[in-house]
């Protein structure tokens, strides 16, 4: 519940504290960080909460990539392959833990794929579906089916 100050405007702060979710697949360039301090920012000015983030997930087959997401953001579990992904079974390959793990279908309040844009881009052929690199992108059609992702960027 909101609680209004006595000119109608929401108070300045809050000391209500919020915790999120967010999984991350494909991003190279640890996207979804740019995306949550977006979301954090907005956070705090429409309800003055403060807001922490937990990486429930990152999926990227970069090496590099992977490293400093660890480094930097400590996901929780970390994937190198979207194809591991079992939907029947609500599975996911955990590459960090060595074993398959639920997928949430809740409480994912953030999610953010930023999948290669080849069979769409304007300098090549464009041969969207058909391109072979299209698969991360019906993947994670599927992941976002499955979670339910309160935001999907």
């Amino acid at each position: 519940m909101l609680f209004r100050s006595s000119n109608g405007h929401l108070p300045s702060h809050s000391q209500k504290k919020v915790q999120l979710q967010a999984w991350s697949d494909c991003s190279g360039i640890n996207a979804e960080k740019f995306a949550w301090a977006d979301l954090q920012y907005a956070i705090r000015r429409i309800i003055g909460a403060e807001v922490s983030l937990t990486l429930y997930y990152t999926c990227d087959s970069d090496a590099r990539s992977i490293a400093f997401a660890k480094a930097n953001h400590h996901p929780r579990h970390v994937g190198t392959n979207m194809t591991q992904r079992n939907f029947l079974s609500g599975l996911s390959w955990s590459t960090s833990d060595t074993e398959d793990l639920p997928m949430p279908q809740a409480g994912v309040d953030l999610y953010v794929g930023t999948y290669p844009y080849s069979p769409w881009s304007r300098r090549g052929l464009r041969p969207a579906w058909d391109h072979p690199s299209v698969e991360p992108f019906r993947i994670g059609l599927q992941t976002i089916a499955h979670m339910h992702p309160a935001v999907t960027l």
